[in-house]
């Protein structure tokens, strides 16, 4: 926050009259999971890129049925992790916990501080502190407020005091919840003869196309840019002609070739 006041002090002010729970990781209590970025909006964007220049029609269609198939993938898939019986999390989560664990073997044994703080250190002296409450637990690195699942300290530590370390898994990452979120049943779109009729007190209303005039040739169709996709390099590039930074010769208001 002080580095976004320095550099803006309207943004800042503006951040402050915002509820924090909208917007900030550590006062979200535990409803988002690791850094967002704007990989959610991509993954979208890949689901539309084929059909995006379709009617409307034919691409809510075309969405509607895609995201069906992934329903019913990812049903089939827990069910099958289900079956096997291998671990009660899905293979994503059991896969991370495993990468702690590796994690928790290179750490020296916990130093125990009081009754429920620990210091955690590795090979190189570096320290963590752990916390642990009543059936709940926090680490400095901040691993376990961000992705909700036990890190290397915690998992060291609470091994130390005999304690399944499995237990603070949150419960939305086993099978039994991935069922559930993907257990919801689609229906079929009733044919248009079966619509209620037009009521406009009822906000069963016509809709109309937009009042546009379309342009003549193929549309033209590009990503949105954001700042993800800036090059940090690009002003690094060296002019071949001029011998400058920030453009290349085919740019250069010096090269003679440009002149003609």
């Amino acid at each position: 926050m002080e580095d976004i006041k320095a550099a803006d002090q309207q943004a800042y002010q503006w951040l402050l009259e915002r509820d924090f729970e909208k917007w900030t990781l550590v006062f979200d209590a535990g409803a988002r999971y690791g850094t967002m970025t704007t990989n959610a909006s991509e993954s979208f964007n890949g689901v539309l890129k084929k059909v995006r220049g379709l009617p409307i029609q034919a691409l809510v269609s075309s969405t509607y049925f895609h995201c069906i198939g992934l329903f019913i993938k990812r049903r089939e898939d827990a069910s099958k992790w289900d079956s096997e019986g291998i671990s009660k999390f899905v293979p994503k989560i059991k896969d991370m916990i495993g990468i702690n664990e590796n994690g928790a073997r290179s750490l020296m044994r916990p130093s125990q501080i009081n009754s429920y703080e620990f210091m955690c250190y590795d090979d190189h002296g570096r320290s963590q502190k752990v916390i642990m409450g009543d059936g709940e637990g926090t680490c400095t690195c901040q691993n376990m407020l961000i992705y909700h699942l036990p890190c290397s300290h915690m998992i060291s530590t609470l091994s130390m005091l005999r304690i399944r370390y499995v237990d603070y898994v949150y419960e939305y990452y086993t099978i039994t919840s991935y069922m559930g979120t993907y257990g919801t049943d689609f229906h079929g779109i009733p044919d248009i003869t079966s619509w209620l009729p037009l009521d406009e007190a009822r906000g069963i209303i016509e809709l109309f196309p937009p009042i546009m005039i379309h342009r003549k040739g193929r549309s033209k169709t590009q990503r949105f840019r954001n700042t993800m996709d800036e090059n940090q390099n690009r002003t690094n590039r060296r002019c071949g002609v001029c011998k400058t930074f920030g453009h290349n010769r085919s740019s250069c208001s010096q090269n003679p070739e440009n002149r003609r």
